[in-house]
């Protein structure tokens, strides 16, 4: 079912990393994969170990991650095989701007390291008995997040709507194949314990995106922690 003008939303669970093990890629193949969010790297390896894309190009705005990645991947990177950009996937256009052939994306950037450093943070900073003021919290989070994050230049905590503009603009837009993950955390009356980067966005916010590229695009859901997730 799925062809070169086809169009596949896959969203899963708002727990991560996703698992891969279980997703065939098989259906979903074009010449390069572009994955938004590295995070540690499993779905790069997935694309890679498929053998099914010639180049993988991951974009990820965390410098900490991007160094773990370049030494944990350094083979794959030095052969081309996957290209790993330290870069705020709000910028995806100017990554796929030279990619003449369709491209297999999956849309899955977001601020969950940021927040689960956050949290880390916060419960290595010491307790002290005097109320700290808003400007002194405002200063120990920003000097805890410089010491942990520098995903500080991204410009939202989710630039989903930003990187499907970028597609949008794509000369072969119409072509490409679509994958977006964490479908669940955008569906009404969603919440969790510590994350809020999916607010603002909604699943009909995505979809009419996904028209704007290609009004004929098919949308379909694939299974997750939950039915149609």
């Amino acid at each position: 079912l799925i062809g070169s003008s086809d169009f596949l939303t896959k969203w899963e669970g708002c727990a991560m990393p996703i698992n891969f093990d279980s997703f065939d890629l098989r259906p979903y193949a074009n010449r390069y994969f572009v994955e938004t969010g590295f995070f540690h790297g499993e779905g790069a390896m997935k694309a890679l170990s498929s053998g099914l894309f010639e180049q993988v190009i991951s974009v990820e705005v965390n410098d900490e991650l991007v160094t773990r990645g370049l030494e944990r991947f350094r083979l794959m990177v030095a052969t081309g095989l996957l290209h790993l950009v330290h870069d705020d996937s709000a910028n995806l256009g100017k990554h796929i701007c030279k990619l003449q052939h369709p491209i297999t994306f999956f849309l899955d950037a977001h601020g969950y390291w940021v927040q689960e450093r956050r949290v880390a943070c916060a419960a290595e900073t010491p307790a002290t008995a005097e109320a700290p003021t808003d400007e002194g919290i405002a200063e120990a989070d920003s000097g805890c997040l410089q010491q942990h994050d520098d995903d500080l230049g991204a410009t939202s905590p989710c630039p989903l709507l930003e990187e499907l503009e970028a597609i949008r603009h794509h000369p072969l837009a119409r072509q490409h194949t679509v994958l977006i993950d964490d479908r669940r955390c955008m569906r009404p009356g969603f919440d969790h314990p510590t994350q809020t980067w999916w607010r603002g966005l909604s699943e009909e916010v995505v979809l009419d995106k996904l028209r704007q590229i290609n009004p004929d695009f098919r949308i379909f859901y694939v299974d997750g922690l939950v039915p149609d997730d």
